[in-house]
């Protein structure tokens, strides 16, 4: 392994997607604030939308069904969302400050990587392709290869065995309590 600082011995390090190396909570946080503002959901949105960065979509629409009820235009709503989502995409996707820095970082001391994500794995390929850093990774595994994503370590325990390492030499960088 790299002898990185004289006492780490990091095999590997093993990064979030979403809100570590790409900047989508914003998109997707205005793009859901807008979705509910414009079907006139205009109480407190800002903390709802907050709670729900990181959460996997089943999780949020119950979040969204216990606030506003049964009722509630799930289906009016997501396909709004999913238009702001798109628009905000089609942009390009910007990347969180110091990312780069990071890739090249690690690319440079030839320590393996892996992206870990709660993502699909063609959400994955996407938005790293739209961000530009997609050919940086080898390894990318996401909920489509467990039974349970985050927060369960069960997507950590996989990309350790991928590298035929020892969870305890991984290093996971993540974004939100969830991860």
């Amino acid at each position: 392994g790299l002898n990185v600082t004289g006492q780490w011995n990091v095999g590997a390090v093993l990064l979030d997607m979403d809100g570590t190396l790409l900047d989508t909570e914003r998109g997707y946080y205005d793009s859901l604030v807008a979705a509910l503002h414009a079907h006139g959901y205009t109480d407190d949105t800002a903390s709802l939308c907050e709670a729900m960065v990181g959460l996997p979509g089943p999780d949020c629409e119950a979040m969204l069904h216990a606030r506003y009820g049964e009722r509630f235009p799930l289906a009016e709503i997501s396909r709004a969302f999913i238009a702001n989502r798109d628009e905000f995409l089609s942009a390009g996707l910007p990347l969180k400050p110091g990312a780069v820095e990071l890739l090249d970082a690690l690319q440079a001391a030839e320590c393996p990587m892996a992206i870990v994500t709660s993502s699909s794995l063609r959400t994955a390929d996407a938005h790293l392709t739209l961000a530009g850093i997609r050919h940086r990774f080898d390894t990318l595994l996401t909920r489509d290869d467990v039974a349970r994503g985050k927060p369960s370590p069960d997507l950590y325990l996989l990309a350790a065995s991928r590298f035929g390492l020892q969870p305890e030499v991984c290093v996971a960088v993540e974004d939100s309590n969830h991860g």
